[in-house]
């Protein structure tokens, strides 16, 4: 096989760098390469459009668009992506289970499970410790930390929230009742950072807090899937939960992965203040009996 003329990064920056630009059919090939690499890496071009949506000859214009000189020159970048990886523990776990027979129902319940794996997978492949740092002392440093994830990624925003309250009072959950939860940005600001955990379909309000914030000149860390996302173009900072094959929405087990790798990493940097607020906190749970205690083993339930 010989060597592509560029990396299989490389392309995925420039899609990422001329996405506006493109015509719409190119933009929908350009979103199917970038979140679905393995694929383009062994399927046929044929099969590639046909999972797309889009004809092939737009494979060829997107491969064109990008100076290659025709798909194979696309799939070997991605062939040689996936190379440079180990194999994966979920790769060798399907192969060895695929020539057992299975139910219909089970099927489906192996399917899940095996995208959830798949995004936990691609999170760990993809996260970077100095990334994972940065985000943290962005949030150390803000005034405020405005979290938002609506619908499906929801509990990964309530989950970085629920976890920093514990050692700090900087945070602001992105909710509310009576359709008012936007409101909670009316004070964000250029010394403030939101933490925008979102996926395709990219809900309406998201997209219009983005533009806020942007506006407000707040700083961005966006968890998403993929550098096409609108909230990776917005953001300072972008950590990428690939989406979980067919389903409708991102890795559900993933995304709260990320939020806990951020939660812990805003905790290690937040300074002493941080040991008397989970003091604090403890008190506060003791006094209101919030978790039902085994006197026995003094572990709380």
């Amino acid at each position: 096989m010989s060597l592509p003329s560029r990396s299989a990064e490389a392309i995925i920056s420039s899609l990422a760098d001329t996405f506006e630009g493109l015509p719409a059919e190119l933009r929908k090939a350009a979103r199917y390469v970038t979140a679905n690499p393995d694929e383009v890496a062994f399927r046929s071009m044929r099969a590639v459009a046909k999972h797309a949506g889009v004809s092939p000859a737009t494979m060829i214009r997107l491969a064109r668009a990008l100076d290659l000189g025709n798909f194979g020159e696309l799939r070997r970048a991605f062939q040689a992506r996936l190379q440079a990886r180990p194999a994966s523990v979920l790769a060798r776990a399907r192969k060895a289970g695929a020539t057992q027979p299975e139910s219909r129902r089970a099927n489906a319940i192996r399917r899940v499970i095996d995208e959830e794996l798949a995004g936990i997978h691609a999170c760990i492949e993809d996260l970077r410790d100095s990334d994972v740092e940065k985000a943290a002392r962005l949030f150390a440093g803000a005034r405020r930390v405005y979290v938002l994830g609506l619908r499906g990624i929801y509990p990964a925003a309530f989950q970085f929230h629920y976890a920093a309250t514990m050692f700090t009072d900087k945070t602001i959950l992105v909710d509310g009742g009576g359709g008012t939860h936007l409101d909670a940005l009316r004070t964000a600001g250029s010394k403030d950072v939101a933490l925008v955990f979102t996926c395709r379909p990219y809900p309406g309000e998201v997209l219009r807090a983005l533009r806020f914030l942007r506006r407000r000149r707040a700083k961005i860390v966006a968890v998403t899937d993929g550098v096409l996302s609108p909230a990776a173009r917005a953001a300072t900072l972008t950590f990428n939960v690939p989406p979980a094959g067919a389903a409708l929405l991102s890795a559900a087990v993933a995304n709260v992965l990320v939020s806990r790798v951020l939660g812990a990493a805003f905790l290690a940097v937040h300074g002493p203040g941080a040991a008397a607020m989970l003091r604090r906190t403890d008190d506060q749970f003791s006094a209101f009996a919030v978790y039902d205690r085994d006197d026995a083993s003094g572990a709380g339930g």
